[in-house]
């Protein structure tokens, strides 16, 4: 009796925890179209995360980067965690050198990712003296 007992609950155990298991967040999207910014300024990012039914996935990580890498720009977080809303945000933050194009890019630990862009507007120089 106690043999079967003990195969029962090994096959219930392995039946069920696949629908225990957390569930892996099914769609990751770019919430925010930054305005261009000028050479020092900032823009955010905000990405939703949702499941596969459409509700929001509290609780999973995104991992924010962006390029290019050459110093001229930085996030204030790398890493967030979604909220009950299934958000989760940083800021681009540029320096006084920047120009040209950034790209943020939002990643999921299950490989999903989603990017967006923001463009650093620089004056033109000024015209020369007469």
């Amino acid at each position: 009796m106690k043999k079967r007992l003990i195969f029962l609950l090994a096959i219930l155990i392995g039946v069920l925890t696949p629908w225990a298991a957390t569930a892996e967040p099914d769609f990751i999207f770019m919430l925010s179209s930054p305005w261009p910014i000028k050479p020092g300024g900032a823009t955010g990012f905000e990405v939703g995360v949702q499941e596969n039914d459409g509700s929001p996935a509290s609780g999973q990580t995104v991992s924010f980067s962006v390029s290019p890498a050459d110093g001229t720009a930085s996030l204030t977080s790398t890493s967030a965690t979604t909220d009950s809303n299934g958000r989760a945000s940083t800021t681009l933050i540029t320096t006084s050198s920047a120009s040209g194009t950034y790209t943020v890019t939002a990643t999921l630990d299950n490989g999903l990712s989603v990017s967006g862009t923001a463009d650093v507007e620089t004056s033109p120089p000024p015209p020369p003296p007469p």
